[in-house]
């Protein structure tokens, strides 16, 4: 049994370490290997229906999040949880076991390798890392192996791409250049010695939040050195890497691999799916032949194992339940975090009103990208990053900025629901973004 659940109040939730929201206490569940058994997954679904309000969110860290469990429920929600095997030995760990890897590793013919030993080998080592409790929970490390669903420009503070000949760049989030080449076996402990650095600067200087910050100070060589990796450092590395996939939910729909099994991609849209529409896809899935799932960074799970008719019928039961499994449906184009009432900070209902802004955009091409933020408030959780049309709210209106951020000047401000609707029509209609 793992330890009891810590009640804390942050931006990173775990299992073991709930956060308080808006819609009460928010679980986040962290696959291993972003792999979950279909009884593991239809187990999470149990556990929203029975313990919170229906309600779970896919992330853009592969975890999954249920929503709105109350204090009195928590207990049973984490034994549960821990009964089906998805819980670490104590919220310690659970909060240093940020790996992200390509989700169709071990799986994909066209990568350049399995890279699950590895993978399985930095989570258990980062997870026994005591020394590192200072890490900050956002703090994490990104493995792509290639193939058909690279992790693109998905970020982390330590990330290795696959070259062609088993050797894997090294890059330090801030630093845009390879910095070396390490094996799969090396992996582990170069990722190691680099968050110890890590935590060393930031008992120097306690501002330092994330590696970016430690790479701009010192530089990407010298922290290099701090780890004690001097012999890597300027060997040459791979060539390729961290290719940028444009769109919001790369894989949607079905992908046949080489050899010859279908993967079929779905989505919820804006990474909201309730209690039944996933064991509706379990459901779906084994009746398919699947086994298993794999859990993504765009917000989105895939199903591996199908023949192609088993991928139709499943894709046309997902549809059915409300999922998304068409790549040109509008909605993968439109980022959205959950605002009112499941934030703190949210005042508008920003999932309903995404939803209908996202029927301005038609259906667009597979990767198209975000053309629309919606965010609850300046923060912009749902999208960091810049986007051509973002709409802010703040007390039941909305600001537009055009090419920026959720905390960049507005072209346009005060605005209710329906005028921000009116603007976008106008504002699509230059074509801006096709």
């Amino acid at each position: 049994m793992s330890a009891p659940a810590e009640l804390r109040v942050g931006w990173c939730p775990g299992a073991l370490r709930p956060m308080a929201s808006g819609d009460g206490l928010i679980l986040r569940v962290k696959p291993r290997g972003a792999a979950l058994t279909l009884r593991q997954a239809g187990g999470i679904a149990a556990v929203a229906a029975r313990h919170g309000n229906g309600l779970l969110d896919l992330t853009t860290r592969a975890n999954l999040q249920v929503r709105g469990v109350s204090e009195a429920r928590l207990a049973a929600a984490t034994v549960e949880l821990d009964a089906l095997g998805l819980l670490d030995a104590d919220a310690g760990a659970e909060g240093r076991r940020n790996v992200l890897a390509s989700p169709l590793m071990g799986l994909d013919p066209s990568a350049a390798g399995d890279i699950r030993a590895a993978v399985a080998s930095l989570e258990e080592r980062f997870a026994a890392a005591t020394a590192l409790a200072a890490l900050p929970s956002k703090f994490g490390v990104a493995v792509c192996g290639g193939g058909l669903l690279p992790l693109g420009a998905v970020a982390a503070d330590i990330r290795f791409d696959a070259g062609p000949d088993w050797r894997f760049a090294l890059r330090l989030d801030g630093e845009d250049a390879a910095l070396a080449a390490a094996t799969p076996d090396a992996m582990p402990e170069v990722a190691l010695r680099l968050a110890a650095a890590f935590v060393a600067a930031r008992r120097r200087d306690p501002g330092l939040r994330r590696m970016r910050d430690l790479v701009a100070a010192e530089g990407a060589a010298a922290v290099c050195g701090a780890a004690g990796l001097d012999g890597l450092v300027g060997v040459a590395p791979p060539p390729g890497g961290a290719a940028a996939h444009r769109g919001a939910a790369p894989g949607i729909g079905a992908l046949v691999l080489g050899d010859g099994t279908t993967v079929l991609g779905v989505a919820a849209a804006f990474g909201r799916l309730d209690a039944g529409q996933l064991d509706a896809l379990v459901t779906a899935a084994r009746r398919a032949g699947a086994a298993a799932l794999r859990v993504t960074p765009w917000r989105a799970l895939l199903v591996p194992g199908l023949s192609a008719p088993g991928a139709s019928g499943l894709a046309a039961s997902c549809a059915d339940a409300g999922l998304v499994v068409d790549p040109a449906d509008p909605r993968l184009r439109v980022a959205a975090c959950t605002g009112a009432a499941g934030c703190a900070r949210g005042s508008t209902p920003v999932l309903d009103h995404a939803a209908r802004f996202a029927g301005l955009l038609g259906p667009g091409q597979a990767g198209a990208g975000i053309a629309l933020h919606v965010s609850g408030c300046a923060k912009g959780c749902a999208h960091p990053g810049a986007a051509p049309l973002t709409l802010v709210a703040a007390a039941g209106r909305y600001a537009l900025v055009a090419d920026g951020t959720a905390g960049d000047e507005p072209v346009a401000a005060g605005l209710d629901p329906e005028e921000a609707r009116r603007l976008l029509k106008t504002t699509l209609r230059w074509d801006r973004h096709p």
